[in-house]
């Protein structure tokens, strides 16, 4: 089974999933998701990392992904990802994908490479919707919220140290990342506020790793 924590649901063809839905208090996801019986995690208040850290402690799945609701999952991303690691016996798949800032009508394509630790300290090229092995997982939470935007970043650099390279490219484009003019990267982006705290965590995760 592989566990997904997520916000909206997008049909995928592999069908042994558990859906999980992170919330907080009187959002309306609640209702859907006791609609259609799915499990629900409400935190007291929003925050990406802080509601992983919590949801994840109820997943029962032996796979995980996240998956964000602003971005869609093609068909075929689990099926493939889990295949991908079973046959070269790895613990993480991250793939390529679209970029979009036109709701998916428009799409270009974001290709990477294999995985090399020195590279992957310079940006971060494994995706938050990677799919990950449970057990490896939780080896290594929580998440240091402390690095905010960056905690995933850093999740996958401590996996590396420890494990070596367990991770394995899907170079087919999986998944579509919907840009919004609302997306937290954007607002930060034109704030040089939000930008220079953005920055220093950037530079702090990464000096915790050199």
């Amino acid at each position: 089974m592989i566990s997904i924590i997520i916000n909206s649901y997008t049909e995928q063809t592999y069908n042994d999933i558990e859906i999980i839905i992170s919330t907080v208090i009187g959002d309306p996801s609640i209702k859907i998701a006791n609609n259609f019986n799915l499990k629900c995690v409400i935190s007291e208040s929003p925050g990406i990392y802080s509601q992983l850290n919590k949801s994840i402690k109820h997943i029962s799945g032996d796979w995980y992904a996240y998956a964000s609701g602003n971005d869609i999952a093609l068909p075929t991303k689990l099926k493939d990802e889990l295949s991908l690691c079973l046959k070269y016996n790895k613990k993480i798949c991250y793939s390529s994908f679209y970029k979009s800032s036109d709701g998916g009508s428009t799409k270009k394509l974001i290709k990477f490479h294999d995985y090399d630790y020195n590279a992957h300290l310079k940006g971060n090229f494994v995706s938050d919707v990677a799919l990950i092995n449970t057990t490896i997982l939780k080896k290594y939470l929580p998440f240091k919220e402390i690095y905010d935007n960056h905690a995933y970043w850093d999740l996958w650099l401590r996996i590396a140290e420890n494990e070596g390279n367990i991770f394995v490219y899907n170079s087919k484009p999986e998944w579509v990342y919907i840009i919004d003019p609302k997306s937290k990267h954007i607002v930060r982006n034109k704030n040089k506020k939000l930008y220079e705290e953005n920055k220093r965590k950037r530079l702090k995760m990464l000096s915790d790793h050199k």
